[in-house]
């Protein structure tokens, strides 16, 4: 197992490939939630799509709740802890116009006594509040509480409303805390004094109410693996207008797989054997492959083989294997002509020009004459630069001449039969160019 590091993302490769990004990412609560896409797997062949940071979700679920309806339902409230006689929930972390944060809370008393004191421990950066100290809060049902920012005392550290909220009664809370650079993950409220009394803890996850300005992608980190394989960490960055109610979550990572091309072609045409007539060329049909994740190339594997010969059949085998761009093979294709034996008499009284090639072979030759007694003039065509050769096989395919040259100057080859010290018969010239050879008869009859 390997890991790479890349600038703030990581990937994790093992035998199955795993991606894990890592931006940067605060592990704390967040005030605002964003999400990213879902993990996208493609295809081999599949290009990978752009950023689109519309996909991107910014959820908050702050709520405006009825304040004075005497009840806490699960959908009047963002988080709350209810595990008290008094329940109280975090309806929303808003902002003012200085992008300072509003926290607004809904009180439900279900203790069998009225509240008188209701107090809010501040975060330690506080440095200031709204409405501050002696300040009358009127809640939005009515009812009057007054404000007590204490700095000694067992109340120190506090922001407290005394006023009196009765047995089934609710009430909402909004204050402003000033100095703050980050939201608290978890705020704490108790009814200071009487048997009733306990603390409660609420969190502030997803309760922010930033607005979103703006969403962008970062480039792409991209790691690469096999042949088409890709790993794509990409980053999307949030603008917000007022971020410090996002509690530090300005991005999210989504992960994009391509998976690489193991699989080979599949033959979507394969030729079948043919029994020739006698008039019929030697032609054969290469097979043809499609493959899943790109272009196909279709390979022939060696020289065509000959094999029997007259007086008996002759049969002609070429053979050819199909390749993706990723050098995944296919299984071996082959394909024989056969040339009955009945055919070798017409053969030996006018040897007609049977070329052994495939339709696209550019390379091309002309015996004359044939049958031949003494001179034997070999015109030729296409013939490259590169390795060239020439041989004559007997009708078992066994060499009997050979002749290598590089470059022709003349397009034709002068060979004289005294010196090929062959006795009379049929025999097969082969021309060599390249990756392309042809093959025709010649009766040689002195």
């Amino acid at each position: 197992m390997k890991f790479c590091s890349y600038s703030g993302w990581r990937f994790l490769i093992a035998p199955t490939i795993v991606l894990l990004c890592l931006f940067g990412i605060n592990s704390q609560l967040k005030a605002q939630v964003i999400e990213c896409p879902p993990p996208l797997d493609l295809d081999c062949d599949q290009m990978v799509p752009g950023p689109d940071p519309s996909q991107v979700i910014i959820t908050s679920n702050c709520v405006a709740p009825d304040c004075c309806d005497d009840q806490l339902l699960p959908g009047d409230y963002c988080m709350a802890d209810l595990s008290g006689c008094m329940k109280v929930a975090l309806t929303c972390v808003d902002v003012n116009a200085n992008c300072e944060p509003v926290f607004k809370f809904k009180v439900y008393n279900t203790c069998q006594q009225s509240l008188s004191n209701i107090a809010f421990q501040l975060p330690v950066q506080t440095t200031g509040t709204d409405p501050v100290q002696g300040d009358t809060y009127v809640s939005p049902c009515g009812d009057s509480w007054n404000v007590e920012t204490p700095t000694s005392g067992p109340d120190a550290g506090t922001i407290k409303f005394e006023g009196q909220l009765g047995n089934g009664e609710s009430t909402c809370f909004e204050f402003v805390l000033h100095g703050l650079t980050k939201i608290p993950d978890v705020l704490t409220v108790n009814p200071k004094y009487g048997p009733n009394e306990v603390f409660l803890h609420i969190p502030t996850y997803a309760c922010g109410n930033a607005t979103v300005v703006n969403i962008q992608a970062r480039p792409d980190k991209v790691r690469t693996f096999g042949c088409v394989g890709l790993g794509i960490c990409r980053v999307y960055q949030v603008e917000y207008d007022c971020p410090l109610v996002a509690s530090g979550r300005f991005g999210c990572e989504a992960v994009i797989m391509r998976a690489d091309d193991e699989t080979p072609p599949v033959y979507d045409f394969v030729p079948s054997d043919l029994v020739l007539a006698c008039d019929d060329p030697i032609v054969f049909d290469p097979p043809t492959a499609t493959d899943d994740c790109g272009a196909v190339s279709i390979e022939s594997l060696g020289n065509q083989v000959i094999l029997g010969g007259c007086p008996n059949a002759t049969v002609y085998i070429r053979r050819w294997k199909a390749r993706d761009d990723c050098f995944n093979y296919a299984y071996t294709i082959q394909q024989k002509l056969t040339v009955p034996a009945s055919c070798c008499t017409m053969l030996a009284e006018g040897i007609d020009e049977r070329e052994l090639s495939d339709v696209s072979l550019s390379l091309h030759m002309r015996i004359s004459p044939n049958p031949v007694s003494e001179v034997l003039y070999i015109e030729v065509e296409g013939v490259g630069d590169g390795n060239n050769r020439m041989r004559i096989l007997d009708l078992q395919g066994k060499q009997v001449f050979q002749q290598d040259f590089s470059h022709l100057e003349v397009s034709e080859i002068i060979l004289h039969t005294r010196d090929l010290n062959l006795p009379d018969g049929l025999f097969f010239v082969e021309l060599s160019s390249g990756e392309q050879t042809i093959i025709q008869k010649v009766m040689l009859k002195r």
